[in-house]
């Protein structure tokens, strides 16, 4: 989706505007007793996925879909969309005096099947929340 004039203050008409223009690579639907998941995959290029969740599959993954998949969850990462509950995962809180004001969160985290080692910095705006 192509970012709105005047983002981050954009006028919400043209951000439906360009959002119902938009495919989804994942989508997760629940209406409060069902649930509905599915991805873009490109390969075949179809949605697939779980596609209508059984009760007890629903119950066993909405808590976690709303707080990881919804939109609380992108805004206010939490530690599984920071790759923090893997093993060996840390966290460091840092300052650089290149962006006064600042607090920095140093995410790294190890991947056992690949061994890929991955850092991620998040810098945040305390005054700004």
């Amino acid at each position: 989706m192509d970012i709105p004039q005047g983002w981050p203050n954009a006028d919400v008409r043209e951000i439906l505007r360009l959002a119902r223009a938009s495919t989804p690579i994942w989508f997760f639907v629940d209406n409060g007793t069902q649930a509905w998941q599915r991805y873009w995959e490109s390969e075949n290029k179809r949605y697939e996925g779980l596609g209508q969740m059984s009760k007890v599959k629903h119950q066993g993954v909405i808590h976690y879909m709303r707080a990881d998949r919804g939109l609380p969850g992108q805004i206010w990462h939490d530690t599984n969309a920071l790759d923090l509950y893997r093993a060996g995962a840390t966290a460091e809180l840092i300052r650089d005096d290149n962006r006064p004001g600042l607090v920095g969160l140093k995410v790294n985290t190890t991947y056992m099947d690949t061994e890929a080692r991955i850092q991620r910095l998040y810098w945040i705006d305390p005054l700004r929340g």
